[in-house]
């Protein structure tokens, strides 16, 4: 084998190789991330461990930092619960208001993404439609290049 074919070679597997490792290292970092968000039913216990770590009270003052944490982590569980309410109803309503101007293939690629985000915000895995390797833009591309898309504002929810 000719060393040019040799180089050209080991640079194509290089890249490639960085190229699977970076997307599972994105990925993992991403199920991270989204595993920090607490559930509806586990907010309280972990509110008040991440607390309690975070204060390390004194065995005499651990009753009563304890009691406080307590009774203050179901009120911010109650908030956490209104506050998710709320972005599903936001959702919901942003869905119904698209929906009036989609089309059908349209509001189901909506629906796909609503899916993949519910699932996300409960722990699960992304889920990038594997296996299909097309988005909108044609074969190879999820949302096409970037300068097709519109601009990202920071403030997002989506």
């Amino acid at each position: 084998m000719k060393p040019r074919v040799k180089s050209t070679l080991i640079l194509l597997a290089t890249l490639i190789i960085g190229m699977v490792l970076g997307g599972l290292v994105a990925g993992a970092m991403m199920r991270a991330h989204f595993a920090m968000i607490p559930s509806p039913d586990d907010f309280a216990p972990r509110f008040e461990r991440a607390f309690m770590r975070a204060i390390d009270p004194e065995p005499e003052q651990e009753d009563a930092v304890r009691e406080i944490l307590n009774r203050h982590s179901a009120r911010m569980a109650g908030m956490f619960q209104e506050h998710m309410q709320a972005a599903k109803n936001q959702t919901d309503s942003l869905k119904a208001e698209l929906s009036t101007v989609l089309t059908e293939e349209q509001i189901t690629r909506l629906d796909n993404k609503l899916k993949r985000i519910s699932r996300m915000m409960r722990g699960g895995k992304p889920g990038w439609d594997r296996g299909k390797g097309r988005g909108r833009r044609g074969e190879g591309h999820r949302d096409g290049p970037p300068g097709d898309r519109p601009p990202q504002d920071s403030n997002d929810v989506i």
